[in-house]
C-alpha cells in the first residue's frame, strides 16, 4: 500500500479519535451545566456536541472508506486505536442514554407539575369540541 496513503489514514485515526475526546469532554460539561441549571452554557454545549458529532460522522466515513481499501494485514497495526475509539463511542452513547432518560423523566415531572398547578379552562365549541385554553405563567424571569 502507498505509504502516504498510509499516512492519510494515520491522521484520519487521529483526528477521529481527537474529536471523539472533546465530545466526551464536552458531555461531561453537559451534565455539570444540567447539574448547576446553567441553561446558557447548556445551549452553547448542545451546539457544539452537534457539531463535534456531525464532523466525527465525516470523519468516520472518510476512515471507513480508506480502510476498506487497505489490506488487512496492514491494518493489525491500529487494532488497539480502533478498539480505544469504539470504546470510547461506546462511552458516549451510554451518557447520551443516560442523559436522554433523565430529560425524558424530568420533562415528564415538569407536566404533571404545571397540569395538577394550573388550571386548564376548557371551552366547548359549537359543535361539543373541547378546546383547551391554558393560562399564562411565568416558570422563569431570567431569560
Amino acid at each position: 500500500m502507498d505509504k502516504s496513503y498510509i499516512e492519510k489514514f494515520e491522521k484520519v485515526l487521529i483526528e477521529e479519535d481527537s474529536v471523539l475526546d472533546t465530545i466526551l469532554i464536552k458531555q461531561k460539561e453537559l451534565h455539570d451545566s444540567i447539574s448547576n441549571k446553567n441553561w446558557t452554557d447548556l445551549m452553547s454545549l448542545i451546539s457544539d456536541i452537534n457539531l463535534l458529532s456531525d464532523n466525527f460522522q465525516k470523519l468516520e466515513q472518510l476512515r471507513e472508506t480508506m480502510q476498506s481499501e487497505i489490506p488487512a494485514e496492514e491494518l493489525h497495526v491500529y487494532f488497539d486505536k480502533l478498539g480505544s475509539m469504539r470504546s470510547k463511542l461506546t462511552k458516549s452513547k451510554v451518557e447520551n442514554q443516560a442523559l436522554s432518560k433523565y430529560l425524558s423523566i424530568t420533562r415528564g415531572f415538569v407536566q404533571g407539575v404545571i397540569d395538577t398547578v394550573i388550571p386548564q379552562n376548557k371551552v366547548y365549541t359549537k359543535k361539543g369540541v373541547v378546546q383547551s385554553q391554558p393560562q399564562s405563567v411565568v416558570l422563569n424571569e431570567l431569560f
